[in-house]
């Protein structure tokens, strides 16, 4: 056997990062090969499902055990791929011909390629966003990272990533307070929808249609700088939306935001993965 067909180590494991599986059959070994690259191929379907799902808390967490698990395997058959190819250098044992082992390769870029870009293509973009600013705090903090995913319609007291000027690349995030046919007013620091107060009971904790969040309230001393607002009438197609920090947030309450068009909504809800301070987590965004 000609020793240029013989398989090389060192490629045999980079070929596992394109295909789990290809390197075992690049190597030689290509029933072991062929049950990887299946599981790698069910794997990669299970991220694409879960990819296509809401953000949830249950989702996220199979996502990243799932991508772990692929990571593993990944590894696995990297590692068991060069070993192969050095036992089987070591025994004289031929490496695979390129046609199959090609196939592989260009399939498993393929499957992958498709889990990443289909939550575009179907009009469900996933957005993976660090809270820039105290706008939202204390529920949001600076810092806070947060899958969230667009294609959803937003509803009262729902957190939202929007572009705040059309055809704006920037992106911020607030909470719906009121949407089209709403009345929405402020009056002595508090929120008030349709003539029902968002905070029946506690100043620092609101309640809109099952969301409940707690907020920073405005100081008495500020009532001026946006605790006041005479009631307003939401347009239809448009959402009315503010920070849960109220002192320090730009919002629908000052003419340079006020009614933001739903169409400018690039995502609702989400779930949060870090917090500064604790680390990893997973929440629902509240």
């Amino acid at each position: 056997m000609p020793p240029t067909r013989l398989p090389r180590p060192w490629l045999a494991g980079l070929l596992s990062l394109f295909m789990p599986g290809a390197s075992l059959f690049y190597a030689g070994q290509r029933r072991r090969g062929l049950w990887v690259a299946g599981a790698a191929v069910g794997l990669i379907g299970i991220l694409l499902v879960l990819r296509l799902a809401p953000p949830t808390v249950g989702s996220i967490a199979a996502f990243m055990g799932c991508g772990a698990l692929m990571l593993a395997v990944t590894i696995v058959a990297a590692v068991a791929g060069h070993a192969g190819a050095r036992q089987a250098r070591r025994d004289g044992s031929p490496r695979s011909s390129w046609p199959p082992v090609l196939a592989l390769v260009v399939f498993g870029v393929a499957t992958g390629n498709l889990m990443l870009r289909a939550p575009g293509w179907v009009g469900r973009p996933f957005y993976n966003l660090s809270m820039p600013s105290g706008s939202m705090m204390p529920g949001i903090p600076v810092g806070m990272r947060v899958f969230m995913a667009g294609g959803t319609v937003p509803d009262r007291g729902s957190v939202v990533v929007f572009r705040p000027k059309p055809g704006s690349g920037e992106q911020w995030v607030k909470r719906v307070v009121a949407l089209g046919g709403d009345r929405v007013a402020m009056r002595a620091g508090r929120l008030y929808v349709n003539g029902v107060a968002a905070a029946p009971g506690s100043p620092v904790r609101e309640l809109l249609d099952g969301h409940p969040y707690d907020i920073v309230p405005m100081p008495a001393a500020r009532l001026s700088q946006g605790g006041e607002m005479a009631e307003r009438t939401v347009p239809d197609g448009t959402m009315f939306v503010l920070g849960d920090n109220r002192p320090d947030s730009m919002d629908s309450r000052f003419a340079e935001i006020g009614f933001v068009p739903l169409d400018r909504v690039d995502a609702v809800g989400g779930v949060a993965y870090w917090v500064p301070g604790v680390g990893l987590t997973l929440r629902p965004l509240l």
